[in-house]
């Protein structure tokens, strides 16, 4: 688009259920402004496929996280480094 995108990231560290449950959502905008800060919506349906996405970040968030706890530089707090969830 060549416009400048928005987005704000929320962590979560609740479920609905006030279940520990951490979590972040990250709310991107549907458009961008130009170098004159005018306002141009995405046409199209959304930027990225979010399924496609999804499974994406998950496969490469889980991979990290092994990858830490391999090296020994992941360690778990509160209930987790008891070994309850």
């Amino acid at each position: 688009m060549g416009d400048t995108l928005g987005f704000i990231s929320i962590m979560h560290t609740w479920g609905s259920n006030l279940a520990y449950h951490p979590h972040i959502h990250v709310p991107c905008t549907g458009g961008g402004l130009d170098a004159n800060r005018n306002w141009h919506q995405k046409k199209g349906g959304f930027f990225l496929p979010g399924k496609a996405m999804a499974a994406l970040f998950r496969g490469k968030f889980l991979s990290g996280l092994k990858a830490l706890h391999e090296a020994g530089d992941f360690t778990y707090e509160g209930e987790a480094a008891s070994g309850r969830s």
